[in-house]
């Protein structure tokens, strides 16, 4: 008896190691990819360098932050099967992107360039930090440790779900310097993403983080054609 009990415990603490591993490692992944775009910045972003300096920087301290919370507090936003869901992410980016440059593509009488086209127009340094960085920071910090959060404080689905919505419009706001039309959208996309995360990838949050990107990419695109 004694012995099947040892053996339950030293899974049980295998399993915690690896988790806590795959945690790590992954974090890892995210803080150094920060600090290489940070040491690449003049290359990456040639045009306001300093700009996205600070941005790229503001996300270091997110990613801080998610990853001592995800690790040590034992929320496991960072989990091992993070990296096995990645066609999730892929997937989700991919169909946002082409629905919403189907729409742009109706209202504008066509008048939208091509998918590769519309793309092209982002630099790679912006596509990169959006893909690799902005997507996955705010998903795990406003649909994850936020609503975790509050959900755990008995605050109900709705009333959660709404908060965080407006702390994440009123966060893109700050970033913008005020400009008041990011509440009216952002508020939306934040109740949106909530959905497709409770929806489609309610463990890893990959589908929230796919979808978020194929949005940044589409605004980043057809921003440009203003």
């Amino acid at each position: 008896m004694s012995s099947h009990f040892v053996f339950i415990v030293v899974t049980m603490a295998e399993k915690k190691s690896r988790s806590l591993i795959g945690a790590i490692s992954v974090g890892l992944v995210f803080v150094l990819a920060q600090i290489w775009m940070l040491s690449q910045a003049s290359i990456l972003f040639p045009q306001d360098t300093e700009k996205w300096k600070w941005i790229i920087m503001t996300y270091m301290v997110i990613t801080a932050f998610v990853f001592s919370w995800g690790t040590y507090k034992g929320a496991t936003l960072f989990k091992v099967n993070f990296l096995k869901r990645i066609h999730v992410f892929i997937i989700g980016a991919i169909v946002t992107f082409l629905l919403l440059y189907a729409m742009g593509f109706a209202v504008g009488s066509g008048q939208l360039p091509t998918i590769w086209g519309t793309l092209t127009l982002i630099p790679i340094g912006v596509l990169l930090l959006h893909a690799l960085i902005v997507a996955v920071d705010e998903e795990l910090i406003f649909r994850g440790f936020l609503l975790n959060t509050l959900q755990k404080n008995r605050v109900d689905r709705m009333t959660a779900y709404l908060t965080s919505a407006v702390i994440f419009a009123m966060f893109h706001f700050a970033m913008a310097g005020g400009e008041w039309l990011l509440l009216l959208i952002y508020i939306p996309l934040g109740l949106l993403f909530a959905f497709v995360k409770d929806k489609f990838s309610p463990q890893t949050g990959m589908a929230n983080m796919g979808v978020h990107f194929g949005w940044n990419a589409f605004i980043l695109g057809f921003g440009n054609l203003l």
